[in-house]
């Protein structure tokens, strides 16, 4: 009878603050230099990084997911941020994107990446028994920016993979340097393609063809909005590299992504657009 008298197991504390919830609170309202207070609220240790990430599993079915997301900035808007910031133009459609006044969850493209995301995540599981764990959100230190990556690779695929940056290959290899996030992409407009078919017709497409040592291989676009996507998830989280999948029903290919280096000074980029221009926009 002991597990019948046993108390309850504790609730876990989240103790990562809510944007709601802080814009909110009297400190905030009176505070005398508020965005200061704000950045010094909002940042994070890792073991708060750890927690969150645990805590929202599950992602878009998980409530806590979303009120951790909410009004903080994800990697896949961080090339739309980037873009406006380089251009010094800020569209009142910028801010109802970040805001997710656009209800897109019944487009076919969203829809399609939905359905088959677990089918791709299970295909490159067959390359060489790769490991893959489910995860939530992560945040970056300073607290406002976060991504969700379609998983946390324990032991990354053995074969099939193109490398983004072959020239790093050697390196690398040296230093056992593994892949530690997944992310896929299921594209609505090659559902009918091969990935070689898409890279040849479809102008927007995420792939390209690179040639290195007389062989063909695939690299993610760097002008391509999925490219800041997977760098902003390898800086937030602190990881070296990102296998990134594209699956179609005709075709498979994983692109072996490093952290790139000159991409980082975006991070100070997109936390000063937050405070200086984003949070300007919530108040108002």
């Amino acid at each position: 009878m002991h597990w019948i008298l046993a108390p309850e197991p504790p609730v876990p504390q989240v103790c990562v603050p809510i944007i709601d919830d802080l814009l909110a609170s009297p400190e905030f309202l009176a505070a005398e230099h508020p965005m200061t207070w704000l950045r010094q609220k909002l940042i994070v240790n890792d073991d708060q990084i750890q927690q969150i990430a645990a805590l929202t599993v599950g992602q878009k079915d998980n409530c806590l997911w979303s009120a951790v997301r909410r009004n903080r900035l994800t990697a896949s808007d961080f090339e739309c941020i980037l873009a406006a910031v380089k251009r010094n133009r800020y569209p009142i459609s910028l801010y109802k994107r970040l805001c997710q006044a656009y209800d897109l969850s019944k487009k076919d493209a969203i829809i399609w990446g939905l359905c088959n995301e677990s089918v791709a995540v299970d295909k490159y599981r067959s390359f060489g028994d790769a490991v893959v764990e489910p995860t939530g959100i992560w945040l970056h230190h300073n607290g406002v920016l976060g991504c969700s990556p379609d998983g946390m690779i324990r032991r990354p695929a053995a074969f099939g993979f193109h490398h983004q940056s072959p020239a790093l290959m050697d390196i690398m290899q040296a230093c056992n340097i593994q892949p530690e996030i997944l992310e896929v992409k299921c594209p609505y407009s090659a559902k009918e393609k091969t990935i070689a078919e898409a890279v040849d017709t479809i102008a927007e497409f995420c792939l390209e063809i690179q040639e290195f040592r007389g062989e063909r291989i695939y690299k993610l676009k760097e002008s391509h909005p999925y490219y800041d996507q997977v760098q902003g998830q390898l800086f937030v989280t602190n990881k070296h590299a990102c296998d990134f999948v594209v699956w179609t029903p005709k075709d498979f290919a994983i692109v072996r992504i490093p952290q790139d280096l000159v991409w980082q000074r975006n991070i100070s980029v997109l936390a000063d657009f937050y405070f200086h221009k984003f949070m300007p926009h919530l108040q108002q």
